[in-house]
């Protein structure tokens, strides 16, 4: 899933993530994947259906949502890169 801005916390040590989805239960975030190096930080959302709700009906409009990501070191100057992209 793509997201829109990635805005590190004043220590650098989280992210938060922003990007445009569905809504639940019929769009919900999964998981996170966060792989970091000494010069980038990639992070890919995954989202799907909330397995408690199969037969759930949604209706189709966008909205935006934010989660925290927390890093194992320091931002430090390293590039934020989309996984999805």
């Amino acid at each position: 899933m793509p997201w829109e801005s990635a805005t590190p916390a004043a220590d650098g040590r989280s992210l938060d993530i922003v990007w445009w989805s569905g809504v639940e239960p019929c769009t919900v975030l999964d998981r996170v994947e966060v792989t970091e190096t000494a010069r980038q930080v990639t992070v890919t959302l995954y989202e799907g259906q909330d397995r408690r709700s199969p037969d759930a009906v949604c209706i189709a409009i966008a909205i935006l949502k934010t989660t925290k990501v927390h890093l194992t070191a320091s931002l430090d100057g390293r590039k934020v890169v989309d996984g999805a992209k």
